[in-house]
């Protein structure tokens, strides 16, 4: 999923809007994952999805449905 296609899908959503924010073009695939921001940690989701990511950046969105499962990231 491109960022541009992520913030049609989910035009009123945290993650659209701090997507919309960012200086990634429009065209950067993403991908979506939830989990604590432990970034250094190798159990961690987001260390996971930064290590298959294209240039190791992320994007926090907002927090998950229950605050203690963490927040929605998207890796680019």
């Amino acid at each position: 999923m491109t960022k541009q296609e992520y913030i049609k899908k989910h035009p009123k959503s945290t993650m659209a809007f701090r997507l919309a924010a960012n200086d990634w073009p429009d065209n950067a695939k993403i991908k979506i994952g939830g989990g604590l921001l432990v970034p250094h940690d190798k159990r961690s989701n987001l260390y996971k999805a930064l290590q298959n990511s294209e240039n190791g950046l992320f994007c926090v969105g907002g927090h998950r449905w229950r605050r203690t499962e963490g927040w929605w990231f998207a890796t680019y």
